[in-house]
């Protein structure tokens, strides 16, 4: 699949965004939007 993106939205995640952007990364996910939740 050539125009493969990932958007994620995330509230208090416990693997941590640093880490899940690793992982993205490491996979070769092209395109990445990341968004962070507040949790209420």
């Amino acid at each position: 699949m050539k125009d493969f993106g990932l958007y994620i939205v995330m509230t208090a995640p416990t693997l941590g965004y640093h880490a899940f952007t690793e992982t993205c990364v490491q996979e070769e996910v092209p395109m990445l939007q990341l968004r962070e939740k507040k949790p209420l």
